[in-house]
């Protein structure tokens, strides 16, 4: 049976503000309503307990599934780049020319960033990455031999 499903709501607000990274033991129990006298020992006595430190295992590992694409969405993704569905941020230096009535010109120079299509050979190199895992591009053939296969050893004996 899965302890998690036990563990208190303070103690997991405690484990996930710890999770977060940004705060200590101490502080991650203040923030889950501990008391600041008890806080520091109270925080390290919860995330020593058996179901708090399988929370945070499970946790820990929702985590890293969830930065780690999975076959489908990379496919997705490829495919959305393969239309041109998936656009790309580039930084473009624009500049703008104003006249002034003496004759000169002052030139300003600022940047802007400008979402594009993906370029034809990013399309096509995302065409030809799905066809590899569709295996569209291997060449098989199959021969149905039936037979004796005789191995003869003609080679001189030196």
């Amino acid at each position: 049976m899965c302890r998690v499903a036990k563990i208190k709501e303070q103690h997991k607000k405690l484990a996930d503000r710890w999770l977060a990274g940004d705060c200590s033991q101490e502080e991650a129990a203040l923030f889950a309503g501990y008391a600041p006298k008890n806080a520091r020992k109270q925080g390290y006595l919860v995330l020593d307990r058996p179901e708090v430190q399988e929370y945070i295992q499970e946790q820990l590992e929702k985590m890293q599934s969830e930065r780690i694409a999975d076959a489908v969405e990379i496919r997705e993704y490829l495919t959305r780049v393969m239309r041109g569905e998936e656009l790309e941020e580039q930084v473009t230096k624009l500049q703008d020319k104003t006249f002034q009535k003496g004759g000169g010109m002052i030139i300003t120079e600022r940047t802007e960033i400008i979402e594009v299509k993906p370029r034809m050979s990013d399309r096509n190199k995302a065409a030809e990455l799905l066809g590899k895992g569709y295996a569209l591009y291997t060449d098989r053939v199959e021969q149905d031999v039936k037979g004796t296969v005789v191995i003869v050893n003609d080679l001189p004996d030196d």
